[in-house]
């Protein structure tokens, strides 16, 4: 008898114990994804570069728009950072918008903030682009991708000239376009060149621009860059 009570309290004693650990795993959970946003999608307008969505956020309704994917209507995702955009027009789907949120990064599962790591998952910095095989051969004049970022200091307000692949791209954001471009140069992180111009390419062409190398440039929720090629203007690929 004296060691069935022995026993039945070094159970509760062990259940006190995960009881105790699961309401601390819980309440620190809770708090690393608090700054996330959950919607519900209730319309679904595909684009050339970006899907536009109707959703509900706590009893609210509104659009946003997001890079281009595969969403059905009923989905329930989550994201952190947003850019409000008043009165934004659309050419191509001749439609203005009173309100809408750009969002960089959405998910079906709540988002940690950069850099922190709970219960053996890690949220990178920046959600990165795939690096994608490019073979081009750089004519001269041009900057490679991987000069740029290995000597950005000595290219800070300078005017250079790159060419690359398109990746992607961001239309009207800010009253400019953004794209992304790859030379096959670069290592394991800085392989991708983010471009602002009034151009708008089609992923997978292979352009040629000129602009101003600007350096730690946050344009506020998420959009922050270590280097950018701003005013950007189209050359010819024969320079």
């Amino acid at each position: 008898m004296r060691n069935l009570k022995l026993i039945a309290m070094l159970l509760l004693f062990a259940g006190l114990i995960v009881s105790c650990s699961n309401n601390q795993d819980a309440q620190e959970s809770e708090k690393l994804y608090a700054g996330n946003h959950k919607v519900e999608v209730k319309e679904v307008i595909q684009a050339t570069a970006y899907t536009y969505l109707l959703v509900t956020e706590k009893g609210e309704e509104y659009w946003m728009a997001i890079s281009k994917m595969e969403v059905g209507e009923g989905a329930v995702l989550y994201y952190r950072d947003r850019m409000e955009m008043k009165n934004f027009p659309s050419k191509e789907l001749d439609k203005t918008f009173d309100k809408i949120y750009f969002i960089q990064e959405v998910s079906d599962n709540p988002i940690l903030p950069p850099g922190q790591t709970f219960m053996g998952k890690t949220e990178p910095e920046k959600p990165s682009i795939e690096k994608i095989e490019v073979n081009i051969d750089l004519p001269d004049g041009v900057t490679s991708i991987d000069d740029l970022f290995t000597n950005k200091e000595s290219f800070d307000n300078k005017s250079v000239t790159v060419m690359g692949k398109v990746t992607k791209v961001n239309a009207s954001i800010m009253e400019r376009n953004w794209i992304h471009i790859q030379d096959g140069t670069g290592g394991d992180t800085n392989y991708d060149l983010t471009i602002t111009t009034d151009d708008l390419p089609q992923v997978g062409e292979i352009v040629t621009y000129t602009g101003v190398v600007g350096l730690k440039k946050d344009f506020g929720s998420g959009y922050y860059y270590e280097l950018l090629l701003e005013q950007g203007e189209r050359v010819n690929n024969e320079i």
